[in-house]
């Protein structure tokens, strides 16, 4: 099953005040994007993914306030 990320590892990286994540994304990207999809699952049980896709792209388009808003929940799934 493949995750659409809600943010990509770059968008994270722009998004963290958290200087250890910062790092943890530069040295681990794999690992970080890893995490990002386990917080997009986890949305996605809570929101149908399917009111952001865009047919013209065939891609999804992601508001910036959800970005934010999963920006956050990584900051706090890699803190704890």
């Amino acid at each position: 099953m493949d995750i659409t990320p809600i943010i990509t590892v770059a968008e994270l990286q722009d998004l963290t005040m958290n200087e250890d994540l910062l790092k943890y994304c530069s040295e681990h990207s794999e690992e970080a994007l890893k995490m990002i999809k386990q917080v997009s699952l986890r949305v996605f049980s809570k929101i149908d993914k399917e009111i952001f896709y865009v047919e013209d792209g065939n891609t999804y388009e992601f508001p910036e306030d959800l970005k934010l808003a999963v920006s956050s929940l990584c900051e706090s799934y890699y803190t704890f």
